[in-house]
């Protein structure tokens, strides 16, 4: 009884100290994750990555690190307005570039006459039934 006593004093030491430890790492995550999230909230995404490589280098923060780093990445990608603004102007370009290419294409000028002697010739149908069921 002599022995036990002492030992088992000693695992709970060590354990709340395991404990306390373990309550330390979870309260330095937690702050950085605060902080990361303030950083980019800041719209200052270099910072915020360099604090999420301090977290996927915690022990048990690898996978919360890797997903932080990943969605400060693409809120990086999405709230570029120059990069936004060169690509609607690139798609805008692409369009004009499109539809001159089709009025100046033969082909596209035959389909869209087809299309409307279609048209007309539908319409034409339509009405002449119409005018037969009135008498």
């Amino acid at each position: 009884m002599r022995f036990i006593l002492p030992i088992l004093i000693t695992a709970l030491l060590w354990s709340s100290a395991n404990l306390s430890h373990a309550s330390d790492i979870d309260q330095t995550i937690r702050a950085l994750e605060e902080d990361i999230l303030t950083k980019r909230l800041e719209g200052n995404y270099p910072q915020a990555l360099a604090l999420c490589t301090k977290l996927k280098a915690i022990p048990g923060a690898e996978g919360l690190g890797i997903a932080l780093e990943l969605d400060t990445q693409l809120t990086a990608l999405s709230w570029d307005d120059q990069k936004a603004v060169n690509v609607f102007k690139y798609y805008h370009h692409e369009q004009q570039a499109q539809r001159i290419q089709r009025a100046a294409s033969p082909l596209w000028l035959r389909q869209a006459q087809q299309a409307l002697d279609d048209q007309k010739a539908a319409y034409e149908a339509c009405s002449d039934l119409q005018m037969m069921e009135r008498g």
